[in-house]
């Protein structure tokens, strides 16, 4: 009777058809998209429809903004004749200030494509293929091969807007830049976002994509403190100031210039780039090509349901380490100050809003937009102070609001309180007012002493009386965003059928911000209209009072 192969010591034998060890070879991503291109032949005519569709969007899309910045660029050039701002305030040139934009717009750039990888795997492909014994090499390569494609088509479409805007309005119609000085620029652009890329992918690579994210916001912080210093110089009326070349040599002035050279030598610098982050893309860590997928589906699918958010949410950092400098807020704010439950409830909604450190960030920034728009010369047209003043008070809207937000996560919590009678629907609405009226009366100082200044003190003052109003209803409309009712799918599914789902999106995604935008209409019309007139303060007043009305109070109960 023959011995059982456990029995000899030898384990059974292989098929012929098995390997003799693991597949390193193997590459199942290109074996899954090769079987799905096969699988999709047939719907062939369906993918060119839809990329017709697409192209035809993105046009319509170019179109629109195309026409916003050619009447911006016009307003600007005619600032001189239409502009608001006193002459000793608009110091620095038009070139400089269009330069530190762009400079701002490339770090936001190189941050965004830091969160999201750029090398980056979703959980399906985690589950599939990344704990295969597998080399990842040629299949991160080939990812990040076609990430940089489209980066590339990114850049490229970003500047044709800013660059057709070179153009002017003249008898015989629009008379654009330069074809070839167009097409430069377009590439310049689009080769800046692929070195971007690629250092975002060597940083990956070697292990420091958060440190390679905090440089880039270091560096936007050193740029604004150059931007100050550079108008407070011109202010103070050097004759030339320290800074003045700075802003021509920097990577944002490159495609304005319309050289060849720029892309000629940007060119061999990203394909060395390539040759040395390709064979290091190997060593990324598992977890971190997890991390960066779920970014980047986060943020897809927010961007898919127009959900403003959740987009916010899914660039966050994580929970950050708890640092004994915060405890600090709470020595300030003893729970004595609590006595009451109304109290205690906004001792509590203060703590948070101070922890947070996003919350005073985004408020400097708002008051920083306004103050670079008024010292930039071409930046006191009557449109591009409103919509500076729109987006400086639209821009800090969720850290005031969002914290009561948090407290919907526990939907029997105001049952449970202790409140002696029913609380009023606008003690969530009191935080948000103590932080945004000094704001506003803050944006209101800057703007006054750009319009005003100290020649008219009593404009001055009223433009600050009137923003600090504007700020209550700024806080009605901070509300009014943080406690949106959710989107009612159904709604939208029924809508599909008849091509008009995305009517409920937007109007999910604009919720709060319409409230926000009408309150800060008087401040414009001061703007315009200056000198001010008195009537606008009541205006103010009345126009603060309905908006914080309109944010905290709501059908359902808080």
């Amino acid at each position: 009777m023959s011995a059982s192969p456990a029995a000899s010591g030898r384990g059974a034998a292989l098929p012929a058809w098995a390997p003799a060890g693991p597949p390193t070879a193997f590459d199942p991503v290109a074996t899954t998209r090769r079987l799905r291109r096969d699988r999709r032949r047939g719907e062939r005519f369906e993918r060119w429809g839809d990329i017709y569709v697409g192209v035809l969007g993105v046009a319509i899309l170019l179109a629109y903004v195309l026409g916003l910045v050619q009447f911006l660029a016009q307003g600007l050039r005619d600032s001189g004749l239409t502009g608001l701002v006193r002459p000793d305030v608009a110091v620095v040139p038009g070139a400089d200030a269009g330069s530190a934009v762009l400079a701002f717009a490339l770090l936001g750039v190189g941050g965004l494509l830091t969160s999201l990888g750029p090398v980056a795997v979703d959980r399906a492909q985690g589950l599939w293929w990344l704990s295969l014994p597998v080399d990842r090499g040629p299949m991160l390569s080939r990812q990040l091969r076609h990430r940089l494609v489209w980066v590339f088509a990114a850049g490229v479409v970003a500047w044709l807007p800013l660059g057709l805007s070179a153009g002017t309005a003249g008898p015989f119609g629009y008379e654009g830049p330069p074809p070839g000085g167009l097409l430069a620029g377009c590439l310049t652009v689009g080769l800046e976002f692929v070195v971007l890329a690629l250092l975002a992918a060597g940083a990956q690579t070697a292990g420091v994509r958060r440190g390679f994210s905090r440089l880039l916001g270091v560096a936007g912080v050193v740029l604004a403190l150059a931007y100050a210093i550079d108008a407070l110089c011109r202010a103070a009326g050097a004759v030339v100031s320290p800074l003045a070349a700075a802003w021509q040599v920097l990577p944002s002035a490159w495609p304005s210039t319309g050289s060849w050279l720029i892309p000629a030598l940007l060119l061999p610098v990203v394909l060395l780039g390539w040759l040395l982050v390709r064979p290091r893309l190997g060593r990324i860590p598992a977890s971190d090509l997890l991390d960066a997928g779920g970014i980047s589906g986060q943020a897809g699918n927010s961007v898919a349901l127009l959900d403003v958010g959740a987009l916010a949410r899914s660039f966050a950092r994580g929970p950050r380490r708890s640092s004994h400098l915060r405890d600090v807020w709470a020595r300030l704010l003893p729970p004595r100050f609590g006595r009451s439950p109304v109290a205690a409830l906004l001792r509590a909604e203060a703590l948070v809003l101070l922890r947070t450190g996003t919350v005073w960030a985004r408020l400097l920034v708002g008051l920083a937009l306004l103050a670079g728009t008024v010292t930039a010369h071409g930046g006191g047209t009557a449109v591009v102070l409103c919509g500076a003043t729109a987006l400086a008070g639209s821009w800090p809207r969720r850290p005031p609001g969002q914290q009561p937000r948090r407290r919907l996560v526990f939907p029997g919590w105001t049952p449970c309180c202790p409140w002696t009678r029913r609380p009023p629907g606008g003690r969530h609405g009191v935080l948000p007012v103590l932080v945004l009226v000094p704001w506003g009366a803050a944006a209101g100082a800057i703007l006054g002493w750009a319009v005003a200044g100290p020649g008219s003190p009593g404009d001055w003052a009223l433009l600050v009386a009137i923003g600090a109003l504007c700020g209550i209803g700024l806080a009605g409309g901070a509300l009014r965003l943080a406690y949106r009712p959710e989107v009612d799918w159904e709604s939208v599914l029924q809508r599909q059928v008849l091509g008009k789902a995305a009517q409920p999106l937007i109007g999910h995604a604009v919720h709060g911000m319409e409230l926000m935008l009408i309150a800060l209409v008087p401040l414009g019309v001061a703007l315009v209209l200056a000198p001010v007139p008195v009537v606008l303060v009541a205006v103010a007043a009345g126009v603060g009072a309905a908006g914080w009305f309109a944010g905290t109070h709501r059908r359902e109960p808080l």
